[in-house]
């Protein structure tokens, strides 16, 4: 298994470590001037040379709206989800409400977050959080209502209480369709925070791409790309990671297990 789990680890490092000495490589020979496309040392070294005084700042900065908004989208989006697969009424009346809500483009919406909270935090978090608030709400509505009737009718004829339910079967039973939802949600809030930073904001990494945009300084603006692609990597994957710690006895993690 650590042999195979080397190997993988081993091809993805390969397969970009060849993208990267063809980018090299091609802007070279071709002599592509750095304003239209920089190497990537010129990008590596321009990111360790703005790190200290402006990347590392405006990191914090996104990072702190991404895990913000995902954070109010997973507090809302799961119990308003078992609301809804527990009552008719719920399902009813707020379901077509989230379905069109998710209709609405929702850089149509940042503006006006903008007119309305101004160029604070406030609106990029609102914008963040509708980003990632279908998906979870979307999966975790699946995942509680895959429960299988005859484990509902076991634990009825049992005498379980609601609640005990709730914490044994229904939570357990949901997790994993739960944690696809969570893992699309991360893409989203990341997506959805440099989003919100370029409708308004005064700092972030989506503004810092604005300002290098417009001095056409490529160098910056690629650093800063990679920083960005870095918060959301490490974010999905420390999801997955608590996916396979949580939930180690389903079909999926068993399944990754062995193509590794």
């Amino acid at each position: 298994m650590e042999k195979k789990s080397f190997n993988k680890y081993l091809q993805v490092f390969l397969t970009f470590f060849f993208l990267v000495v063809g980018w090299q490589v091609i802007v070279t020979v071709l002599k592509i001037p750095d304003w239209i496309m920089p190497t990537p040392v010129e990008v590596i070294l321009t990111l360790f040379r703005r790190w200290g005084n402006t990347i590392s700042r405006n990191a914090i900065a996104t990072t702190k709206i991404i895990l913000g908004g995902f954070g109010i989208g997973v507090i809302v989006g799961i119990p308003l989800a078992l609301s809804i697969t527990s009552s008719k009424i719920f399902t009813r009346s707020v379901y077509p409400v989230i379905v069109f809500l998710q209709l609405i483009p929702k850089i149509a919406l940042g503006p006006l977050f903008v007119i309305w909270m101004g160029f604070d935090y406030k609106p990029r978090l609102l914008l963040t959080f509708l980003m990632c608030f279908f998906p979870i709400v979307i999966n975790s509505i699946v995942g509680f209502a895959s429960i299988e009737e005859d484990i509902k009718r076991l634990s009825l004829s049992m005498g379980s209480k609601p609640l005990a339910s709730l914490i044994k079967i229904k939570i357990p039973s949901a997790l994993p369709t739960i944690f696809a939802g969570l893992k699309l949600s991360a893409i989203s809030a990341t997506i959805g925070a440099i989003v919100a930073e370029f409708i308004g904001a005064s700092d972030g990494l989506g503004y810092l791409l604005l300002v290098a945009k417009g001095d056409l300084n490529t160098q910056l603006f690629f650093a800063v790309l990679i920083v960005l692609i870095s918060i959301g990597l490490v974010f999905f994957y420390s999801i997955e990671l608590i996916e396979r710690i949580t939930i180690p006895w389903h079909v999926s993690q068993r399944v990754t297990e062995e193509t590794i």
